[in-house]
């Protein structure tokens, strides 16, 4: 897209050249200044054609500059309004140059937005001149770089002049002189459009592993996302199961019931604050990565070797750098046995139906995790002599696993 808009700034640059040169005076080399015209069709600036004519004065005819049509007697001169109004917009398009821009340091008046600037003659050209520029066979060679308006930045601060060279042991950018005769002498030198290819390269293959390395990030994210999903169903699940269960026996058992769902409630924040952190720490190495991505992305996109070379070293080391390590944490899945739950609901009905409330609030005073599994509790009576026994054996059932199992 930049280079789309670049063609098209150096289409309308190479447009208006031609129309200013359509609108110049051929007396004055300008354009037009209160532009009047001849019966013979041409055009001139007033005070231009009046100089002319004024040097004529002593002769038997005046004549046209540029076509040389004699006129007996000076004509009255008419200004041409449609040209001085076209003269008008044109100065007006032209000063709605943006203060920033560049502009060619050769065009004398109203200059043109530079397309380039040559590092060899320190001078920004539009895109005529450009042309005049690359006409002479001594200039083809010059250096040409995106349009300034200084080319300090460019140029040796210990010799002045413009660097066009890389030295590779100091990593650094050097001109001829540093090279020749400074302190880059024998050192391995290259020009800067080969480093800026090579070190391009180098970054484009550092960019397609940081976007493989960012796919793992976003795979690893949607993994978290789905555990995320698969504990909230593992916990409906089995809070589902446990509702079933203690529907049957939740007049005596509501407490216990309570206790355990607030177990699991427990568990699964436990859970999914440890996932959550992941995530956060995920997101985090992504809009990192992205940002790296990004910002190395534009590096490879700069086409001015130096600016290029200025970022790259900052770039590339990040990049190699960049930690993307994804850790795995395991969930702890639990489930309530469906073939266990009908037989201990049917078993601690009959109990419930032979103990009394005490020993109902005894068992539901263990913090522990109910299970359900099968148990005798045929020992188990109803009448006070025995409900210490019966106490004690329903405590046993809760307590004896007191954990909900894993799910294999």
């Amino acid at each position: 897209m930049a280079e789309a808009l670049s063609k098209t700034s150096v289409a309308a640059a190479a447009v208006a050249s031609e129309m200013e040169a359509e609108l110049n005076c051929s007396v004055c080399l300008s354009i037009y200044r209160d532009p009047v015209a001849l019966h013979c069709g041409h055009n001139f600036c007033r005070e231009c054609l009046d100089k002319v004519w004024e040097s004529q004065a002593t002769g038997k005819s005046y004549s046209c500059p540029d076509c040389r049509a004699e006129y007996t007697q000076r004509p009255e001169l008419q200004r041409n309004l449609k040209l001085s109004n076209i003269v008008e917009r044109f100065q007006a398009s032209r000063q709605s140059v943006a203060a920033d821009d560049v502009v060619c340091d050769l065009c004398l008046d109203s200059p043109l937005p530079a397309v380039k600037t040559c590092q060899n003659c320190e001078a920004s050209l539009c895109e005529r001149h450009l042309k005049k520029h690359a006409e002479k066979p001594a200039q083809r060679d010059h250096i040409l770089v995106e349009p300034t308006e200084s080319l300090e930045s460019r140029k040796c601060q210990e010799h002045g002049k413009m660097i066009e060279y890389y030295c590779s042991e100091d990593e650094s950018c050097v001109c001829v002189t540093c090279y020749v005769a400074g302190s880059h002498r024998n050192h391995n030198i290259h020009p800067l459009k080969e480093v800026h290819e090579e070190k391009r390269s180098i970054l484009g293959k550092a960019i397609e592993r940081l976007e493989l390395e960012k796919k793992k990030l976003e795979d690893a994210i949607k993994m978290r996302e789905q555990d995320k999903v698969d504990l909230k169903k593992n916990r409906d699940d089995l809070r589902k199961d446990f509702s079933s269960l203690f529907q049957e026996i939740r007049s005596k058992l509501q407490t216990q019931e309570e206790k355990i769902l607030k177990h699991i409630q427990l568990e699964e924040v436990k859970e999914l604050s440890g996932i959550c952190e992941q995530l956060q720490e995920l997101e985090v190495k992504k809009e990192l990565t992205g940002a790296l991505v990004k910002e190395a992305e534009e590096a490879r996109l700069q086409k001015d070797p130096l600016e290029f070379l200025q970022v790259f070293q900052s770039v590339y080391e990040r990049a190699k750098q960049n930690n993307t390590e994804v850790p795995r944490r395991a969930i702890q899945e639990k489930t309530l046995p469906k073939s266990s739950s009908g037989t201990a609901l049917a078993k601690m009905k009959k109990t419930i139906e032979q103990v009394n409330e005490g020993l109902i609030e005894n068992a539901a005073d263990n913090s522990v995790m109910f299970k359900s599994k099968a148990h005798d509790l045929t020992a188990i009576v109803a009448p006070d002599s025995f409900r210490t026994v019966a106490i004690k054996k329903t405590n046993t059932i809760i307590q004896k696993d007191a954990a909900l199992p894993s799910k294999s």
